[in-house]
C-alpha cells in the first residue's frame, strides 16, 4: 500500500492525516498530482510502483481527468469536490482499463463519521 501526495499544503495535510490515521509511514510527493500535469504522467509514475494499492491524494480537476483516463472515458465524468473520494479498480494495472467502484461527497463523509 503506498500513500502518494500532491506537494500543495491542503493535498499534503489530506495524506499526513490519513497515514497517521492507517498507520503508514510515510507519504510519497508527486508534482505529477499537483494539478496542471496530464494524467499520463501520473499513471507513468504509478506503474513503476511495487505497491498494489495506492491512495492519491490531489486536485480536481486532474482527478477527474485521471478517473476518466483510467475508465477510458471520452471526458472526465466526475466532478470531485474538495474532500471527495473516489475508488477505483483497475485489474490490468494503473494503465487500466478500470472502473470507478465508488465516490463519496464530502457531505456523505461527515455522514458516515457517525457510524
Amino acid at each position: 500500500e503506498g500513500i502518494v501526495s500532491s506537494p500543495r499544503v491542503r493535498a499534503l495535510q489530506t495524506a499526513e492525516v490519513i497515514a497517521q490515521v492507517l498507520r503508514h509511514p510515510e507519504v510519497e510527493i508527486t508534482s505529477t498530482l499537483v494539478g496542471d500535469e496530464d494524467p499520463r504522467a501520473l499513471i507513468a509514475e504509478l506503474s513503476r510502483s511495487p505497491n498494489e494499492d495506492t491512495l492519491l491524494c490531489g486536485h480536481a480537476p486532474q482527478v477527474d481527468a485521471l478517473i476518466a483516463h483510467i475508465c477510458r472515458a471520452p471526458e472526465p465524468f466526475t466532478r470531485l469536490k474538495k474532500g471527495g473520494v473516489a475508488a477505483l479498480e483497475c485489474p490490468a494495472g494503473i494503465e487500466g482499463p478500470g472502473s470507478l467502484l465508488w465516490l463519496q461527497t464530502p457531505k456523505q463523509l461527515r455522514g458516515r463519521a457517525g457510524d
